[in-house]
């Protein structure tokens, strides 16, 4: 589990350490309840784009779209040139790639360390480019004048 003391993540999350002294500014839990972590925000437009990146990016986008269409908008973004990171890169959001790449490496490790199978290792290769996909999205969504660009890019 991980312990919170103003808005600063102080332990793993789902075993993975995120980052020393990570600022956590909001979440959608896994029943899709958006928490956003009040005193984690310097302002009023902070806590919005905090909101505009875990309400549209993360839970509007899953749910509009439905494990069906968001595996064809996969497929699509994975068509761009250079991937999904050639998507992050031609919208401005490769750090958001990155963090992710640095979680799912950890996972990714710890899975094999363990001996797991070709096929939960497949699995967790899929969670990476999805969970990509959904902060590609998130970020754009907190930035309107990117928004547009996502759908724009792929197409």
């Amino acid at each position: 589990g991980a312990g919170y003391a103003g808005g600063i993540l102080s332990a793993a999350v789902d075993g993975i350490k995120i980052a020393e002294n990570a600022l956590i500014k909001g979440g959608v839990m896994p029943d899709g309840t958006v928490v956003i972590i009040g005193d984690a925000h310097v302002s009023q437009a902070d806590m919005e784009l905090t909101l505009a990146h875990e309400l549209i990016g993360h839970y509007g986008i899953d749910t509009l779209l439905g494990k069906r269409g968001m595996e064809a908008l996969l497929r699509a973004a994975k068509r761009h040139e250079g991937g999904l990171m050639g998507l992050a890169s031609d919208l401005g959001l490769e750090d958001a790639v990155r963090g992710v790449n640095n979680i799912y490496d950890q996972r990714i490790a710890a899975a094999k360390a363990r001996g797991a199978s070709e096929k939960t290792i497949a699995e967790l290769e899929h969670a990476r480019e999805m969970t990509q996909l959904r902060e590609i999205v998130a970020e754009a969504a907190e930035k309107p004048q990117r928004g547009g660009a996502v759908v724009d890019v792929l197409g």
